[in-house]
């Protein structure tokens, strides 16, 4: 291989390399090989990062550097119901997880019910 097409191949790599850094916002048009160097050294390996999100942890900001991919960002759902009563009642999760869904069960028999035909009303 001559020196020409050497220098032309480590270019074309350069440029290459160059351009990904740029695109991930970590180096310059102009930066040289051992300016991406240092910038590539500089990328914190963060290894696998984990995260389960709740009511009170409602997001999570990857942080920067590079990932083995192993990581996972979670939410703990639960299934609750609730029986109408005659108080106002507040459902809130269990601590660390999410509600997915509320079930509100039929009236109980005991609550009668009213019903209007348009001139008495009637309780049952």
């Amino acid at each position: 291989m001559s020196i020409a097409s050497e220098i032309s191949r480590l270019q074309t790599a350069r440029n290459t390399i160059r351009g990904k850094m740029v695109d991930f916002g970590l180096g310059a048009s102009t930066d040289k090989f051992d300016d991406l160097a240092d910038e590539i050294d500089d990328i914190a390996n963060r290894g696998a990062v984990s995260q389960t999100l709740d009511s009170t942890t409602q997001s999570y900001t990857v942080p920067a550097g590079y990932h083995n991919g192993a990581g996972s960002v979670q939410i703990t759902t639960e299934e609750t119901s609730a029986t109408p009563t005659q108080a106002t009642q507040i459902i809130v999760p269990t601590s660390g997880k999410v509600l997915s869904k509320v079930t509100v069960n039929p009236i109980p028999s005991n609550y009668g019910l009213i019903t209007w035909d348009g001139s008495s009303l009637t309780v049952s």
